[in-house]
């Protein structure tokens, strides 16, 4: 029977270290149980002897690593001196990055180790045999052969149950050094486990015994420099052995092994019938970002609709707490819900995913969610809209990064946002550059899979995706829609002058589609010429240049009757022109309101949204004071006129020039925040310390105050007020001067202190804080001018979609456009899906059309190929990754 124990390891926590004596009666399943160890994927049997190549050493340390940190294996060993150490520096490594200890047990003989450690109470932490980091020791009782037991050893754990439940733990006999123990590997070849040499030739190795004849392929060797070809040779060992009792596929997919390697061995595998092994695989895969382990095992047969319905759910639970508001999931329309709300993309996957297209969608999106590049690059590859799909990944990241306080995690997020930002851009550029008309229609075609949005659309945020040339030709042709975009036939000047009489646009201007006085079929239209005439007035009146300038007229307008009424008519009494800006307010509310339930969360971040609320409510807020405070609803119209007018400024941003200034202007009122708490810290110092020596003992009044922070605030601006301190003729020493005839006299001390506190304020103020101003806004200046176009294009696109969206009439009589807007809105009210499609935006393409696009698209599409430099920060070492627990637990799954 065995006999176990312990014994400690001398140190600060005094480590105790559990052994068990075994005999021929011992049980070997049974002496595993009793330690309660975790279950293995592999099994090492290492031993070896002297190997003094130092710069070899290291290699195989990152190897063995590498091996213990991905597969969780357990390794017996007999080594101590060169290979002991190369194994403790190993398990060192290991536990260091990983936070896991691997399961490294000695096997030693009982009469010429054990009894010089167990004798001892605590054993010296320099102990050759303890010093190689083992967890546990097996100590072989006399009379038994070594080697034989540890060969029996192997073959038991290999059969045992501290592996998958339907599938031998793959034994890798491992030999280091130049002196060869041919028993203990004779006896491991026999039992065919396959043995594998460090710094020994494959031809040293062969055996000329008529037993080993066809087993010749069980033994290998490696002599290379590298750590992954150490590595990579344990995977090949298992693998060549051929023991179909041993499950090779899941080894190689978690090395990582190559398309062929693992379609290979897929194509031999029995186990591979079972969906739920498939699953298993493929969920692995997935999980630790093997993006063409991935693509492979879908190309060899997964069912991808049946993998997302019984594990999507899972795999949202595991993505991390910081990814927008994330929750628990219960059902598939959860999952629905989240993505929508995070994205405003609809899955459409209540009912469950119901398609190949909207399951590869459905994974691409969970990859880009849980920042596994790998599998979002794979998976995209495999999207039918790939420039949606990058699109919409640069949209998800840069949410994502508001909810990221991590910086290692916001600098990859940062970057995948550049690689899918070059992608999307690269197709676009691509097919604009063969056909224009085609690319501008991929642009606002309905991507169903993306819930019934398009890349336009998508892209509302995307400032470098929206400043390229197709995108722009898109938005001119939406500018004018329905007229045409040919300068010859509509100038500007022409399209201005017939918003004087929209009745005769038909006959001046060239509109796309109907050029005569037929309707779409072909057929004349009713009523002859005046019917035509109709038509062509409303399609005029339509397109959102012309509302734009129908909006800016009738602003003007505004304004112009606001001024009148604060200048010349500001009375208790209302007049009929304060009736009618009532009017024109009103209709402005009605509309900020439309916006808003339109527009959902973009209408809070836009900030003319935030002047426009700021104008209505002083407007309103005037016109209550009217009859209670005259002169306080005086000055309150006269500031809210002021706010009115900053509103013009929106319609600017579509001019090249003026457009980025706005832009510019906005981000130096952000670094005028900053400075003005430096500045106010300076002014407000300065302020109290010369009113306390100049006027001591002040009366605590508003007035002090006021006087106490006006001069320093104008000593700024050149204003010193030095006469006020020096030259002071008529005054008084009474401390509540100030209000009367005469001022207080200010103190003898104060009278030549304060000019010297003055003078460094200034140099301070003047010379030092408002150069640091100017260069901050220079700063600023340079950022936006390098990128005035991108800026420019996007404020464009915000301005043209709003006023495409907008009613026709213009304020006050856009009244009447809402009046028909909710009776349209009531008659459709049983219409419950709300659908992107059916405006200049995002268009329904008939089928035919559509798959003739997408096929076009892909074509562009597949050449932008992932460059072998994108890779490079992501090929890491699996013992600093975040999936290494992934893997190891992928060979110990149940």
């Amino acid at each position: 029977m065995e006999m176990f124990g312990a014994f400690k390891i001398e140190g600060e926590d005094e480590q105790e270290v559990k052994y068990c004596k075994v005999n021929h009666d011992s049980n070997i399943e049974g002496i595993f149980s009793n330690w309660e160890l975790k279950r293995t994927g592999l099994l090492l049997s290492l031993t070896g002897s002297d190997f003094p190549d130092k710069e070899k050493q290291k290699e195989i340390v990152k190897a063995l690593a590498e091996v213990f940190a991905s597969t969780g294996t357990w390794v017996f060993s007999d080594a101590i001196d060169d290979v002991g150490e190369i194994l403790r520096e190993a398990v060192l490594e290991v536990e260091a990055i990983n936070d896991y200890q691997p399961v490294v047990i000695g096997v030693f003989p009982w009469n010429t180790v054990a009894e010089k450690i167990v004798e001892k109470s605590l054993i010296p932490k320099d102990d050759p045999v303890v010093n190689t980091q083992f967890t546990h020791f097996i100590f072989v009782d006399d009379g038994i052969d070594v080697d034989e037991f540890r060969v029996k050893l192997d073959s038991t754990i290999s059969s045992s149950a501290f592996g998958t439940v339907d599938a031998k733990i793959p034994v890798v006999v491992l030999y280091i050094g130049h002196d060869v123990n041919k028993k203990y590997l004779k006896l491991s070849v026999v039992n065919d486990h396959p043995v594998l040499t460090y710094g020994k030739s494959k031809t040293q190795m062969k055996f000329t015994d008529e037993e080993f004849k066809g087993k010749e392929h069980l033994v290998s060797s490696v002599t290379s420099d590298n750590s992954i070809e150490y590595a990579n040779a344990i995977l090949k060992s298992v693998i060549g052995a051929n023991d179909e009792s041993i499950d090779s596929l899941r080894l190689s997919i978690v090395w990582n092994e190559s398309h062929d390697q693992v379609a290979s061995l897929v194509k031999n595998s029995k186990r591979w019938k079972n969906e739920t092994y498939k699953h298993t695989l493929l969920n692995f895969a997935l999980e630790s970002d093997n993006g063409k382990t991935a693509t492979t095992l879908v190309s060899s047969g997964i069912d991808l609709v049946q993998f997302c319905n019984r594990h999507l759910i899972d795999l949202f639970n595991k993505i991390g707490n910081d990814v927008f508001d994330k929750k628990e999931f219960d059902t598939l329309k959860d999952v629905q819900d989240y993505v929508s709300d995070a994205t405003e993309v609809l899955l459409d996957i209540t009912e469950g995913v119901k398609s190949k297209e909207i399951a590869i969608n459905c994974l691409f999106i969970w990859s880009i969610f849980s920042l596994r590049y790998d599998i979002s690059y794979q998976f995209w590859r495999l999207s039918e809209s790939k420039m949606t799909a990058a699109v919409f990944a640069c949209k998800c990241l840069k949410r994502m990064k508001k909810y990221t306080e991590d910086d290692d995690r916001k600098s990859r997020i940062e970057w995948m946002i550049g690689k899918y930002d070059h992608r999307s851009t690269w197709i676009l550029t691509k097919c604009y550059a063969d056909k224009k008309n085609k690319a501008k229609k991929c642009l606002v075609r309905e991507r169903k899979v993306f819930g019934g949005t398009s890349t336009l659309l998508m892209a509302n945020q995307n400032k470098v995706f929206i400043q390229q040339s197709a995108c722009q030709a898109a938005l001119d042709d939406i500018w004018l829609q329905p007229l045409s975009t040919d300068e010859t036939t509509n100038p500007f000047w022409k399209v201005m002058f017939l918003m004087i009489n929209p009745l005769f646009a038909g006959f001046f201007l060239h509109f796309v589609g109907q050029d005569s006085m037929t309707n779409g079929n072909g057929k004349q239209m009713c009523c002859g010429g005046f019917a035509w005439m109709l038509k062509r007035a409303w399609d005029y009146t339509h397109s959102p240049l012309v509302k734009f300038m129908y909006n800016m007229l009738s602003y003007l307008v505004f304004l112009t009757l606001f001024a009148y009424a604060i200048v010349f008519s500001t009375n208790q009494s209302l007049s009929a022109v304060n009736y009618a800006l009532m009017v024109w307010v009103f209709s402005f509310v009605i509309e900020e309101i439309r916006q808003q339930l339109v527009s959902n969360d973009d209408y809070i971040t836009d900030i003319w949204n935030w002047i426009d609320l700021l104008a209505l409510a002083l407007f309103i807020v005037g016109e209550v004071l009217r009859n209670i405070s005259l002169d306080l609803a005086r000055i309150i119209m006269a500031l809210d006129f002021i706010v009115f007018s900053l509103r013009l400024l929106h319609a600017c941003t579509c001019l090249r020039n003026i457009g980025p200034k706005l832009v510019m202007i906005g981000k130096m009122m952000q670094d005028l925040v900053y400075f003005f708490i430096i500045m106010m810290v300076v002014v407000v110092s300065y302020a109290i310390a010369t009113q306390s020596i100049l006027y001591p003992n002040s009366p605590f009044t508003w007035y002090t105050f006021y006087k106490t922070l006006k001069i320093p605030y104008w000593n700024i601006f050149g204003e010193l007020g030095l006469e006020d301190i020096e030259d002071v003729g008529n005054c008084t020493n009474d401390t509540m001067a100030g209000f009367g005839d005469l001022p207080r006299c200010p103190t003898k001390a104060g009278v030549y202190i304060v000019p010297i506190m003055m003078a460094i304020y200034m140099l301070i103020v003047q010379v030092l804080l408002l150069n640091l101003l100017i260069a901050m806004f220079s700063f600023t200046f340079e950022k936006v001018q390098d990128e005035t176009d991108k800026h420019w294009c996007f404020l464009r696109f915000k301005l043209i979609r709003e006023y495409y969206d907008r009613p026709f009439l213009c304020p006050p009589l856009i009244l009447i456009s809402h009046v028909m807007r909710i009776v349209f809105y009531i008659r459709r009210k049983r219409v419950k899906h709300h659908d992107h499609c059916g405006n200049a935006f995002c268009e329904h393409v008939e089928r035919t059309e559509c798959e003739r696009l997408i096929r076009w698209e892909r074509m562009h599409a597949e050449k932008a190929k992932l460059k072998k430099d994108d890779l490079k920060r992501l090929q890491e070492s699996s013992l600093s990754g975040a999936y290494t627990e992934i893997r190891r637990n992928l060979l110990i799954d149940t």
